[in-house]
């Protein structure tokens, strides 16, 4: 496994060259993979102590040999990452885990008598159970700071009144503009993998969710295969709203691109036999994947593509751009994604913020995405002003 330098992340430590990461401590939920590392590497380059960082992904975007090298760096990272039991939902065992990580990070933190903490997360489970720590103990009022990476973590964390400041990394336009049309090229390239190697060919399909990552799927397959949106903003969708579920039975191909269930058990009977369900978002919530799992005996992977009843569920109903071919997933154009993620941390510390979700930098954006879009698209033209002032 490789762990490259990224020039991205080399601009960022410049830039916040005379920050002080002295004492700061990390909790963090980040897939487990090899560009991960390179922003770990980044953050120990500009002082933090590897051994004040303490890290938990999540099964189907963890790779071993990246578990295996940041343990032999001392940094604490969770052997449970690799957890995955394929009879239960993912979202309910993960968060049993992930709460026992917490508290016991934060009780060795409070013995330690941390002064700084960063909680960097993915997917508002942490950030909510930090939030209702800090409800109880004034032990760490003021002294924590947050990142939200992802738009399902926006979604809980928007309606709770917080009590720390928490950097929407989520929804930065850099975010939604930028990274999406990457993240869809890689989804698309592993769906056609997986479907070459199962031998199905679908001839349409519907992609559930024509949002940020959605639209650029559509995009991606609209010469491939004839393609169908439905979005619940109707502007967005090609078919009707009151036509959705009468509908599910006309399309070979289904893909999840919302971050949220969209075919419950009770509409698997809808189906076509033969459908391929594939998820473009996170966990294995798009298609209830753990009830169709629990029909089938010896899953040995949660990269496994199953078949229930003739219906396909893809890289056991998780995202299809993290499945196990890890060098092809965790492509170049991450060090975008890196980079927005530092300088959230990097904002996080530098800045004094009130509670509450904040915008990230929108001079930080631009920036980051001038010097990406000299690296991989030169010939693109530069941005208007103010594109990346967060509305």
């Amino acid at each position: 496994m490789k762990v490259q330098k990224f020039k991205l992340l080399d601009y960022l430590n410049s830039v916040f060259e005379n920050i002080d990461l002295d004492g700061c401590h990390v909790i963090c939920v980040q897939h487990i993979v090899a560009s991960t590392i390179s922003l770990f590497n980044a953050l120990f380059e500009n002082g933090l102590n590897p051994k004040n960082l303490s890290a938990i992904g999540k099964c189907y975007s963890t790779r071993p040999e990246a578990l295996k090298h940041l343990l032999e760096k001392s940094v604490d990272v969770a052997q449970e990452s690799l957890h995955f039991d394929p009879y239960r939902t993912f979202d309910m065992e993960f968060k049993r885990v992930l709460l026992s990580f917490f508290r016991e990070k934060i009780k060795s933190l409070e013995a330690k008598g941390c002064k700084k903490l960063i909680v960097l997360d993915d997917g508002g489970e942490l950030l909510l159970f930090m939030n209702s720590l800090l409800k109880k103990s004034k032990f760490w009022r003021g002294k924590v700071v947050g990142i939200e990476q992802t738009t399902a973590g926006y979604d809980k964390l928007k309606s709770e009144s917080l009590l720390l400041p928490v950097i929407n990394v989520a929804r930065s336009n850099i975010k939604l503009f930028h990274e999406s049309p990457f993240i869809a090229r890689v989804a698309v390239e592993r769906l056609l993998e997986h479907l070459n190697h199962l031998r199905i060919f679908p001839k349409n399909a519907l992609i559930i969710g024509n949002g940020a990552v959605g639209s650029h799927i559509h995009s991606e397959i609209k010469e491939l295969f004839r393609t169908e949106t439905f979005d619940l903003d109707v502007s967005k969708s090609s078919i009707k709203n009151d036509s959705y579920a009468a509908i599910l039975g006309n399309f070979d191909l289904i893909i999840g691109c919302t971050g949220k269930t969209v075919i419950p058990p009770n509409q698997f009977r809808f189906l076509k036999k033969g459908a391929c369900l594939v998820s473009v978002s996170s966990s294995d919530r798009e298609f209830s994947g753990f009830n169709l799992r629990n029909k089938v005996k010896n899953i040995s992977s949660c990269h496994q593509d199953v078949c229930v009843g003739g219906i396909h569920l893809l890289n056991c109903g998780f995202p299809i751009n993290f499945d196990d071919a890890y060098e092809e997933i965790d492509i170049p154009e991450f060090q975008l994604t890196r980079a927005i993620l530092l300088s959230g941390i990097y904002q996080s510390i530098t800045k004094e913020h009130a509670n509450g979700l904040i915008d990230l930098d929108s001079d930080l954006q631009e920036k980051i995405y001038h010097l990406y879009n000299q690296t991989f698209f030169p010939s693109d033209l530069v941005l208007k002003e103010g594109s990346f002032t967060q509305t």
